[in-house]
């Protein structure tokens, strides 16, 4: 299975004031580039967009209402952090600050991350072809792309991830969105062998 890991706001949805009740339209281009994607690979969705927190139901009815492509088959989980507790001395051992706290952020990597390796049994290793094949065999996700505005990624999702922001391209709305450019490279991704990806050949 090959799965795409769906942002939706600055990908899908991009300056579109008309909404329904579920919210926002989608760019109808973006849209048509999502199908090429799917129709090109035939991956399946995971929501990893922020409207997730709609629930998983919720948003498996509006793309069949929407009439929009492919299958969303899951959504990744919403990872929260708790606080964290600061305290330094800037060099002056005899200060005692009171600790400062914060709260954690999760990057969204990482939600991705947990969803590979505990509903996928996905497992990126460095060091090894031979092993990394045989994770591959166990794996129900054989390849992956992650489509996103934002960058919170991990470093080892850095063949699958494509962000979709900050682009040139003349198809791109304020510099966003998920354009023929993008779709063209998912395409090319998740149709090459993963052990390509991680090992190519010198």
């Amino acid at each position: 299975m090959k799965v795409i890991f769906l942002d939706i706001d600055g990908v899908l949805a991009v300056c579109h004031k008309d909404r329904d009740d579920y919210g926002s339209f989608f760019h109808e281009e973006y849209v048509e580039n999502l199908k090429s994607i799917i129709d090109q690979t035939g991956a399946k969705i995971v929501i990893s967009s922020s409207w997730r927190k709609d629930g998983l139901k919720i948003n498996q009815e509006m793309w069949a209402k929407r009439n929009l492509p492919g299958e969303i088959i899951d959504s990744t989980p919403s990872i929260y952090g708790g606080k964290a507790s600061v305290r330094y001395y800037n060099g002056y051992p005899d200060q005692h600050p009171t600790p400062r706290t914060f709260e954690v952020g999760i990057p969204r990597g990482l939600e991705i991350e947990y969803w590979l390796q505990n509903f996928a049994h996905f497992t990126r290793i460095n060091y090894d072809k031979a092993v990394q094949l045989e994770y591959l065999e166990k794996s129900k996700v054989k390849n992956y792309i992650i489509l996103d505005d934002d960058s919170d990624m991990l470093y080892s999702q850095r063949e699958h991830y494509l962000r979709c922001s900050n682009q040139l391209g003349d198809d791109a709305i304020e510099g966003y969105g998920l354009t023929k450019d993008i779709a063209e490279r998912a395409i090319g991704i998740l149709n090459t062998p993963l052990i390509n990806l991680y090992y190519p050949e010198s």
